[in-house]
């Protein structure tokens, strides 16, 4: 089952997940974020439209990082950070980042740890409470991409993969693991999404990683109507 949210445009989109996260932050939540630009959109609204006090419950992690020193431009916490924590909608001590200052395998365990202590557990994983996921150009979510479909078998919490051609390494959560969350919600917009989204839900094309993430009623597809042209 898909459930599908098609909104007249990507303000409308970010602005009901905004509320989403308020509602989550009622009894308290964790919640993965992915990196890209779509949810860039969806910070800035959460910092002009909403108050800090709609957020205060929530504890922030993330699905997958660029492995670069948190100041980078590149890093999805660091945008995260200098959009809400700098501007003191979230406080430093709801957010849980993965950079780059000890190893790659040392931030793994490092954040493994943080999760096992932040994050309820359930079929001996981690279960989120809600887990955002983007759709790459190339059918890629979090950091699992097509080049290295055999990632999608890892029974971990967290693997390193590399980005097939920048070559740029990263640490993503498994596919077990995403599918493992209370809640998905896929955040595409723009027309430029609407053929890979006809590919994955439409098509269910096995060659694209985000193919593999969880058919049900707890994953949902939040859409402007430009990315749902296709569908």
């Amino acid at each position: 089952m898909d459930n599908i949210k098609i909104y007249k445009d990507n303000y409308q989109v970010c602005y009901n997940l905004a509320k989403e996260l308020k509602r989550l932050n009622q009894r308290g939540a964790t919640v993965a974020l992915s990196g890209g630009s779509s949810p860039l959109l969806l910070f800035n609204i959460m910092k002009d439209d909403f108050k800090p006090s709609d957020f205060d419950k929530i504890k922030f992690f993330w699905v997958d990082e660029r492995f670069v020193e948190k100041q980078s431009e590149e890093s999805n916490f660091g945008n995260f950070s200098r959009i809400l924590i700098d501007n003191n909608v979230i406080s430093k001590k709801q957010v849980f980042p993965m950079y780059k200052n000890l190893s790659i395998d040392e931030t793994i365990r490092n954040m493994e740890s943080k999760i096992s202590d932040n994050v309820q557990f359930s079929n001996g994983l981690p279960s989120f409470d809600l887990i955002i996921l983007g759709l790459g150009d190339d059918g890629h979510t979090a950091s699992l991409f097509p080049d290295n479909l055999k990632a999608l078998d890892s029974i971990d919490i967290l693997i390193k993969t590399k980005h097939p051609i920048s070559k740029q390494n990263r640490i993503t959560l498994t596919k077990n693991v995403i599918n493992n969350s209370k809640k998905i919600v896929f955040l595409c917009l723009g027309e430029n999404k609407a053929y890979k989204i006809k590919q994955v839900l439409i098509e269910q094309d096995k060659t694209l990683p985000a193919s593999y993430i969880k058919r049900d009623e707890t994953v949902y597809w939040y859409l402007d109507r430009t990315a749902a042209i296709l569908i």
